[in-house]
């Protein structure tokens, strides 16, 4: 079904020089040229165009993975998925029994049956015993992040702090706050790949602006009222650990 080696789509410097895959008979579902094809890119008898983009490219790859590895151990491992099902259905329990006795459809206890008893307990299977290969390392405590280039411009698109994680290891920083003379928190979901730097932008869309094609990785807005003389920096983990500090 396939013509070529596994690359990636994309057609850019990367991958120029190489052959492609080409699918001449995906199937309604798209799974069809993967019947027999042996790719670690993805789990065997599914496909999906978006997740086969986010894996064939090393640092999308390690930011999901290790955002993967952080919201198994949060929800999975810790029992707190199981809790929050528990939970809302506790709430919606009335609600159900009133549309169960007009539909005749099942009340939500016996979704949370199914839910309990076989879709989370698959699911934590494959998660911990089957890719559990596939899944980084757990994070340690305090990475060995730091502060890279501080912008203090006249203008606003030239106000924003550097976070640099100059580690093999891609991070995941969300939650995190920088606090000082610039303070933000870092969004849900926010990681480093490997040797890669964020910038933390008093205003994303200036400071893209003379930059575009460049590839930043930007995140805002962060609050640089103190930046303008003397300034300190701060860096803590979401559970309050100090991992970087800097100061002019």
């Amino acid at each position: 079904a396939f013509v070529g080696k596994w690359g990636g789509g994309g057609g850019d410097d990367n991958h120029r020089g190489e052959e492609r895959w080409h699918c001449h008979d995906p199937g309604a579902d798209g799974t069809g040229c993967f019947q027999g094809d042996s790719s670690p890119q993805r789990a065997d008898g599914t496909f999906n165009y978006l997740m086969d983009a986010v894996l064939d490219v090393p640092a999308t790859r390690a930011m999901y993975l290790r955002r993967l590895r952080t919201l198994t151990e949060r929800f999975v491992v810790s029992g707190e998925l199981e809790r929050i099902w528990r939970e809302t259905v506790g709430r919606i329990r009335q609600a159900s029994l009133r549309d169960n006795r007009k539909w005749q459809l099942g009340d939500a206890q016996r979704g949370l049956t199914q839910i309990l008893e076989e879709q989370l307990p698959a699911r934590r299977e494959q998660l911990l015993v089957t890719y559990r290969d596939l899944l980084p390392p757990p994070q340690p405590l305090k990475p060995r992040l730091r502060f890279g280039r501080v912008g203090t411009g006249p203008r606003l698109g030239d106000t924003f702090v550097e976070v640099v994680n100059p580690t093999p290891q891609a991070v995941d920083v969300s939650g995190w706050r920088v606090m000082g003379s610039a303070s933000m928190v870092l969004g849900p979901g926010t990681v480093l790949p490997p040797g890669s730097t964020l910038t933390l932008a008093a205003s994303v869309p200036d400071f893209r602006a003379p930059r575009r094609g460049q590839g930043k990785f930007v995140q805002g807005p962060l609050d640089a009222s103190g930046l303008a003389g003397d300034w300190e920096l701060r860096l803590f983990s979401d559970g309050g650990d100090l991992i970087a500090s800097e100061e002019s």
